[in-house]
């Protein structure tokens, strides 16, 4: 079967799958994402995980810098490193081009990309990968129950902001709340990157409604998109998580109590009720 992508994903993907195929360290070097789910574009990005044996050490920086001659000859040069935590690495290529790379051992695959990778090299099987990834499904310390918690208390926090006329503090509530609600989204659907997952497979009407709690930068605009996150959580949190999850009897209560002593349009651009 021949590599997913444009000529230049095929051809960096063909060098690194080369490259780990000969790395005694590497159990399996994967490709995951939209590339490998097939629905991927000119502008996609390569998200690759790499499952390492479990006394391998490896240092990400440093493994960065081992890829750049491998990359060379496909014509792409890294020129930024991205080190996001412990394995975990993004990188930059010209001409522009992404590339997310995760080392680990087996046991810690990420339940959230199984499902749509890729085996590319390395002795172990997909199956054995996606086990490995699904085993740890049950162990996500980030449940659904705890994402609606976090929105809860955000959504609370927000009316706090609001009647403080905090509005930049405000409106990165409801920023952090329409995460959650994408994560959330992404964890019953079978996505690994919220954004991206959220984009491609909600339906549009659920998009429009999470876009109305995008304020503009004054008062009046940043009370309507919190009663819009209100409505939205009180009515649609069985759409983003898929019918996997509901508000509790008190979450309901402190949205409602919210709602109750913030009327619509009881904000003036000072913020003052």
């Amino acid at each position: 079967m021949g590599l997913p992508g444009t000529p230049s994903h095929q051809a960096v993907l063909g060098a690194l799958s080369a490259y780990y195929a000969d790395d005694s360290r590497v159990l399996a070097f994967s490709l995951f994402g939209s590339l490998a789910r097939g629905n991927w574009d000119e502008y996609s990005d390569l998200d690759l995980d790499v499952v390492l044996r479990d006394d391998a050490l490896i240092d990400t920086r440093r493994e960065a810098e081992r890829l750049g001659p491998v990359l060379e000859p496909t014509g792409e040069r890294i020129v930024l490193t991205l080190l996001r935590d412990q394995g975990s690495v993004d990188l930059v290529l010209l001409p522009l081009l992404e590339i997310s790379l995760r080392y680990h051992a087996l046991a810690t695959t990420s339940p959230n990309i199984v499902e749509s990778m890729v085996v590319l090299a390395g002795p172990l099987t997909i199956g054995e990968v996606h086990a490995a990834g699904l085993a740890n499904r049950e162990r996500d310390e980030t449940s659904p129950g705890a994402l609606l918690d976090a929105c809860t208390r955000y959504a609370l926090e927000t009316d706090f902001a609001l009647r403080r006329g905090k509005l930049w503090i405000a409106i990165e509530l409801l920023h952090r709340i329409r995460g959650l609600l994408m994560e959330l989204f992404a964890r019953t659907h079978g996505g690994a990157r919220p954004l991206h997952t959220f984009a491609a497979l909600a339906d549009p009407a659920l998009q429009t409604r999470l876009g109305t709690t995008l304020p503009a930068f004054d008062m009046p605009s940043a009370q309507r998109a919190h009663q819009a996150m209100l409505d939205l959580l009180e009515q649609d949190v069985m759409a983003f998580s898929n019918g996997q999850a509901q508000l509790t009897a008190g979450h309901l209560e402190v949205l409602r109590a919210v709602r109750k002593r913030v009327p619509a349009g009881a904000y003036d651009d000072k913020g003052e009720v």
